[in-house]
């Protein structure tokens, strides 16, 4: 009896092993057959034929907010970044261009794209000649369109307090101020002088951090703002409709330092920096983000991020430099499919993955992981592939496969409930840095 017993266990261990290789067979089927009809090579050339793109065009109808997420500085980034922002023109309309930039340089940009003066264009930070290249175009396609269909750039990113308080102390010295309204000028002016000694004692990445002096700023610029927020009508009615602008700026400014935890000892500034970007920083900007689209009139969006900005559900990293070990980070998109905006759950991610690419300040990109069904679509140096079609395997399970992993790994979900689409990029070049 027992011996028949054990046969019959043999017997079904090994009808579940045979039936487990069958469902991986037919799982691997399942992505090739999917993948030969949502896998396309895309036309990058600088022209108006979309057709490459239209895996695309059933989404267009039913999102909000476009965003393609990139390995920064990568010259075939912006290739992609021109021709999909034209695309989703074309297609949606999109009305604001989300950039992962402050709101402070999105206003000198915006000015630069009514003005064509290149002053304002000098005013922001670009690390890549591609950068200005980028500008350039966008200036003279905005130019032919009609007033009410020009693009308008929006900032959402964190910024550099001193970024934030030389606007504000540049929009105040341009009015005529009373007490106490002079008196924060003066206070602004005060707070620059603080900020320039310590950005001066901390360039170096060998010093400790000085905490007291950290904290003390930090209580100035948050006595401060609660100081103008006492007069905040009086700004408005100085200010008029500058006066968004202006708190925008400020909120900026506190929270540039809000994001840094001065509780603990970081042996240098970038620590410190690193460590309030991946707990803190994407959170600051769905906040930027919700005060922008609560005050903008009604319109779709288009942007594009650093990678893990874009994925729209939390997602493990692990610290580049072990400072804080992996973390289930909670990126900006995530922050929209979990908030309150009616725009929730409207937003299209297209993740960029690179094959053996050349980043100008980072080195070989290779994000994209080889030997996987994508492999035999990948038939130019840049491939669309679209995730949430019809039957899609990706959006049944969690394929996570094609993704290096050093981009992080997910926990729970499905491939989609990441990003929708993925650009596999071969053997791009570095951009151009601003220097050479």
């Amino acid at each position: 009896m027992s011996r028949k017993i054990v046969s019959l266990l043999i017997i079904i261990i090994l009808s579940l092993n045979l039936i487990g290789c069958t469902k991986n067979t037919t799982s691997e089927k399942a992505y090739k057959k999917y993948l030969s009809k949502n896998a396309t090579s895309l036309d990058l050339k600088d022209n108006d034929d979309f057709s490459s793109f239209t895996l695309l065009d059933k989404d267009t109808k039913n999102d909000e907010i476009f965003l393609v997420g990139e390995s920064h500085n990568i010259k075939t980034n912006y290739d992609i970044k021109w021709k999909l922002l034209k695309y989703f023109k074309d297609k949606t309309d999109f009305k604001y261009l989300l950039l992962e930039d402050t709101y402070v340089n999105s206003l000198y940009l915006n000015r630069y794209l009514q003005t064509g003066d290149e002053s304002y264009l000098k005013k922001v930070y670009m690390p890549n000649k591609e950068d200005y290249e980028f500008w350039y175009k966008l200036y003279k396609y905005n130019s032919q369109l009609e007033k009410n269909d020009k693009i308008i750039a929006v900032g959402i990113d964190i910024t550099s307090p001193s970024t934030s308080n030389d606007y504000l102390i540049s929009v105040l010295e341009s009015k005529k101020l009373s007490e106490p309204l002079n008196k924060h000028l003066d206070l602004l002016k005060s707070i620059k002088e603080q900020l320039n000694a310590f950005n001066d004692n901390n360039s170096s990445n060998e010093e400790f951090i000085n905490i007291n002096k950290l904290k003390y700023i930090k209580e100035k610029i948050n006595i401060t703002t609660t100081e103008i927020y006492k007069n905040e009508q009086s700004y408005k009615n100085i200010l008029g409709k500058d006066s968004f602008n202006f708190f925008m700026a400020l909120n900026a400014l506190r929270q540039g330092f809000d994001i840094f935890d001065t509780t603990k000892k970081y042996k240098n500034l970038m620590d410190m920096q690193t460590e309030a970007h991946r707990l803190r920083r994407d959170s600051a900007m769905y906040e930027n983000f919700k005060n922008v689209y609560n005050h903008l009139p009604e319109g779709k969006w288009f942007g594009d991020f650093g990678l893990h900005h874009v994925f729209q559900h939390p997602i493990v990293v692990n610290d580049p430099n072990d400072t804080l070990g992996d973390l289930n980070t909670k990126w900006f998109s995530s922050y929209i499919n979990s908030g309150d905006l009616r725009i929730k759950n409207k937003v299209l991610s297209i993740s960029l993955l690179y094959d053996d690419c050349i980043s100008a300040y980072s080195g070989i990109i290779s994000s994209y992981k080889k030997g996987q069904p994508i492999d035999q679509h990948l038939k130019s140096n840049c491939t669309l592939v679209k995730l949430n079609g019809k039957k899609s395997p990706y959006a049944e399970n969690l394929q996570w496969n094609f993704v290096d992993t050093a981009i992080g790994h997910p926990k729970s979900g499905v491939t989609t409930d990441y990003f929708q689409y993925v650009i596999v990029v071969k053997n791009g070049q570095a951009s151009t840095p601003v220097d050479n």
